[in-house]
């Protein structure tokens, strides 16, 4: 079992890398679908995450997961999600460890991005002039 620090992650990096797997993360649009539609499918949600394809959710129509939908398969408010998105909290250990898994990676793998993260200068410029 690999050991994940999590003590030394920057919130708002999280927060933004949350949000962008949210808009831009392929397997987590097709959990999302498959969660919302499943009775549609004789698969189980886990298969259909990993990459089975099925009828409803080859082709999820939505852009992208919304923060309502993302809370709704971890088992956390659209607030909750917010919150984490704007980096006042931080998912607890089984809520990261299961977007890990629904995104298609291990939950190093989700930290090491984060730390690796860039936020948009434009908040980096925010952070550095909080009374502009």
């Amino acid at each position: 079992m690999e050991i994940v620090n999590i003590m030394d992650i920057d919130y708002k990096a999280l927060g933004y890398k949350i949000a962008e797997l949210r808009a831009t993360n392929e397997n987590l649009r097709r959990y999302v679908c498959f969660f919302k539609h499943a009775t549609a499918c004789d698969e189980y949600v886990p298969e259909c995450a990993s990459g089975a394809r099925c009828d409803a959710c080859a082709e999820p129509e939505e852009a992208e997961v919304s923060q309502q939908e993302l809370g709704m398969v971890l088992g956390a408010s659209r607030d909750k999600v917010y919150s984490w998105e704007t980096g006042r909290t931080s998912p607890e250990l089984p809520e990261l460890d299961a977007l890990a898994k629904i995104c298609g990676m291990s939950l190093p793998e989700l930290m090491e991005s984060v730390s690796e993260y860039r936020l948009p200068q434009e908040i980096n410029d925010i952070d550095r002039n909080p009374l502009r």
